[in-house]
């Protein structure tokens, strides 16, 4: 998408931040080359999905094993802001496994859900059963894509990406070429007005 996004200028960029870090310890693998569909290289594993079979299937025994005890809750950035019980670590679990069984059905409420969480690992790290709930949060995400359920802002990115071949839904973008004594990185967000 980046090679779509900022056409010519992603080289200069790669070539910038070698030269600025050479070792790759600042935002490694923040340039990439994605291949296939942005969707599903959206920070979402892809979850190849049988007809009859959930990519949630595999954690059921995670889910049944979760106590519910609510230990996630202390650690959760986005509990800390929303005080909402289902945006916690165990009301993850039991949306995801709502899902599985076909007690709740893909919404854009439940995507909101699943697509707020920061993927912090907190929630794993303060958990006394050791319940795997960012892998968990990120097949529940897969498996909502594959159901053609995802955020109004998700969907607003997707008709920008697939218009204008940019997030920022403009016309191809070009970089301001000056001659200069100091080099100046103006990132991916720069917008030529």
């Amino acid at each position: 998408m980046m090679q779509k996004e900022r056409k010519n200028s992603l080289d200069m960029m790669k070539a910038i931040k070698k030269s600025l870090d050479p070792d790759n310890i600042m935002n490694p693998n923040k340039m990439m080359d994605w291949q296939g569909n942005f969707i599903t290289d959206l920070r979402y594993k892809k979850t190849s999905l049988d007809k009859n079979e959930s990519c949630l299937n595999k954690w059921k025994q995670e889910m049944d094993t979760c106590t519910y005890c609510g230990f996630c809750k202390s650690v959760c950035p986005i509990f800390e802001n929303t005080y909402c019980d289902t945006e916690t670590a165990r009301g993850k679990v039991l949306n995801a496994y709502g899902l599985l069984t076909g007690e709740l059905m893909p919404n854009e409420n439940i995507a909101k859900i699943f697509y707020a969480c920061t993927q912090c690992r907190d929630c794993y790290r303060r958990c006394p059963s050791k319940i795997k709930v960012p892998e968990i949060i990120q097949d529940a995400r897969t498996y909502l894509i594959e159901q053609k359920c995802i955020s109004s802002i998700h969907k607003m990115l997707v008709e920008k990406i697939e218009n204008t071949k940019n997030i920022f839904g403009d016309k191809e973008l070009t970089f301001p070429s000056q001659n200069g004594e100091i080099l100046l990185f103006i990132g991916c967000q720069y917008l030529s007005r």
